[in-house]
C-alpha cells in the first residue's frame, strides 16, 4: 500500500468524526451538565438520551426500544438493556445497561462522561491532548509463554504477535513515528517490564498485540480492550465489586483510551472486514500502570481453524499489521484535530 493511498484512506474515514467535533465543541462546556435530564436508579445516576441529543444539537430518532442520535455524518444507536452502543457501526461497550424508564432511554452518567461525550464533544475532556510521537508496540507472550496454540496449522500466538508487531514498527517508522518494541525476539518478558519500558521512554501510546481463543471453534472477530474506568465493572463482569473502586495510573487517560479504541476498531474493521466484537474494558496488567493512553488488541481467534489458516500466509499477516497501522494513524489524525479545536 503506497503512503499516498494510506494517507487518503486514513483522512477519509476520520472526516465525519472531526466534523462532528468541530460543530459541537465550540458550544459545549462542563457547565452544561446541569442542563441534562437526570434520574437515579439503584444508586446510579442516569441521563436522558433525549437531553444528550439536545445538548449535542443532534437529531434523535426513536423506534421502539431504541434511540438513534445523528449529527454531521456521525450516527450512534442505543438499545434498551444493552451494555454497548453503536457509533458509526462500531460496537462500543459501556459499563452499565441502558435503562428504559417511563418509555424513555437513559444512559448511566459515568458511561456518558467516559464513552459518549469524548466521541461527540472531545473539547470538554479535562486533561491536555496527548501528543503522538513515540509508540510502544508490545508483541504479547514470548519465550516459555506460547499463548494460544493452533496445533492443526502449527501456529503459536507468540510468533504471530512478533511477526505482526515487526511490520507495524517498520511501517510506523516510515510514517515518521518513533516505534519501539517491548521484545524483538522469542524471549519471555514480565508484564510489568513491558509497562516499565513504555513509561521509561515516555511513550505517547501503547499498543499490545494478542490473538484470541475461545471454547467455540466458530468464534471470530477482533476485540479492542481499554482500561476499565475506576468504580465501574469490566465488560465480562455484570456486578461491581470492591476492587472496581481502585483507580490506576492508566485511568488518567480514560477519555483518550476511548478515542484510541474506537480509532483502532474502525480502521481494522474497514480493512479486514471482520465480525465486530467491539471495544471492551478490562483491568489488564499492561494497561493499569501506563503513563500514556493504551489499548490491547485481540487480533482474531487462533482457536478457529478457518481463521488460523489465514495466518499461515504472509499476505494476511501483513494485511493485519497494516490494519493496525491504519488505526494508529487514525488516532493520530483525531487527536491532532482535537488539539486544534482546543487551542
Amino acid at each position: 500500500m503506497s503512503f499516498k493511498v494510506f494517507l487518503f484512506a486514513s483522512i477519509f474515514i476520520c472526516a465525519a468524526y472531526v466534523a462532528s467535533c468541530q460543530e459541537k465543541s465550540s458550544k459545549v462546556g462542563a457547565a452544561q451538565k446541569s442542563k441534562l435530564v437526570c434520574i437515579k436508579n439503584a444508586g446510579t445516576e442516569y441521563v436522558s438520551l433525549e437531553s444528550i441529543a439536545k445538548d449535542f444539537d443532534a437529531e434523535i430518532v426513536r423506534s421502539g426500544y431504541s434511540v438513534t442520535i445523528s449529527k454531521s455524518g456521525v450516527i450512534a444507536k442505543f438499545v434498551s438493556k444493552d451494555r454497548y452502543f453503536y457509533y458509526n457501526d462500531c460496537k462500543l461497550f459501556i459499563c452499565n445497561p441502558i435503562l428504559l424508564w417511563k418509555k424513555k432511554l437513559y444512559l448511566a452518567m459515568n458511561d456518558y462522561e467516559s464513552y459518549v461525550q469524548p466521541m461527540f464533544s472531545p473539547k470538554v475532556i479535562a486533561n491536555s491532548t496527548p501528543g503522538l510521537k513515540t509508540i510502544v508496540i508490545d508483541p504479547g507472550h514470548g519465550g516459555k509463554d506460547s499463548g494460544t496454540v493452533n496445533r492443526l496449522h502449527r501456529l503459536e500466538e507468540k510468533n504471530l504477535t512478533l511477526a505482526v508487531a515487526k511490520i507495524v514498527q517498520a511501517e510506523l517508522k516510515l510514517l515518521g513515528f518513533n516505534a519501539i518494541l517491548t521484545r524483538n525476539s522469542d524471549v519471555h518478558r514480565e508484564l510489568a517490564d513491558r509497562v516499565a519500558d513504555a513509561n521509561s521512554v515516555k511513550a505517547d501510546f501503547f499498543v499490545s498485540i494478542h490473538f484470541n481463543s475461545a471454547d467455540s471453534k466458530s468464534a471470530r472477530g477482533v476485540e479492542i480492550f481499554t482500561l476499565t474506568p475506576a468504580g465501574q465493572p469490566s465488560s465480562y463482569s455484570s456486578n461491581r465489586t470492591a476492587s472496581d473502586s481502585v483507580s490506576f495510573a492508566g485511568n488518567e487517560f480514560d477519555h483518550w483510551n476511548t478515542i484510541a479504541g474506537y480509532s483502532m476498531l474502525y480502521s481494522m474493521k474497514q480493512r479486514l472486514k471482520f465480525s465486530d466484537r467491539g471495544v471492551k474494558h478490562a483491568r489488564f496488567e499492561v494497561l493499569k500502570r501506563l503513563s500514556c493512553p493504551g489499548i490491547l488488541i485481540e487480533t482474531e481467534f487462533l482457536s478457529n481453524n478457518v481463521v488460523a489458516k489465514l495466518f499461515t500466509t504472509q499476505d494476511y499477516i501483513e494485511n493485519t499489521a497494516l490494519a493496525i497501522v491504519n488505526g494508529v494513524y487514525r488516532y493520530y489524525l483525531n487527536i491532532n484535530a482535537i488539539s486544534k479545536l482546543r487551542s
